[in-house]
């Protein structure tokens, strides 16, 4: 949600957060639920696609509704677009690692042989918890 987003719903809900705080807000209402001073009800709709999260309190005669979260299904090139960044970011950072490893090995390599080819000989070995397939 962006803050034009947020801003309608603090508008629509009359609420009193702005939102830098949104968030912070957002995981104390979730701990509360998980604590039972709130509770959380989710709704369905299929037809439309959406979904409504509502955060309640009870009194003794009434239950308020003190902060509803709309969600709609999105597209699927939106989908497609989170996925390959998703990848694209997990591939960068195993080169990262890759690299950050290969600077390690060399250093050790470089300080202790002996250790190097121990880690070597580890890494090529069979483990025993390896099977054959």
């Amino acid at each position: 949600m962006n803050e034009e987003e947020f801003s309608i719903m603090q508008q629509e809900q009359n609420l009193c957060v702005e939102y830098m705080q949104s968030v912070r807000i957002l995981e104390q209402m979730i701990q509360n639920v998980s604590q039972n001073v709130y509770k959380a009800k989710l709704v369905l709709n299929n037809f439309e696609e959406t979904a409504f999260l509502y955060f309640q309190q009870d009194s003794e005669f009434r239950t308020d509704d003190l902060l509803i979260l709309r969600f709609s299904e999105s597209k699927p090139e939106n989908i497609k677009a989170d996925i390959s960044h998703r990848i694209m970011k997990c591939q960068q950072m195993n080169m990262l690692v890759q690299e950050r490893l290969k600077d390690i090995c060399g250093i050790i390599d470089q300080k202790n042989p002996a250790l190097m080819k121990e880690i070597r000989r580890g890494v090529n070995s069979k483990r025993p918890g390896d099977h054959q397939g």
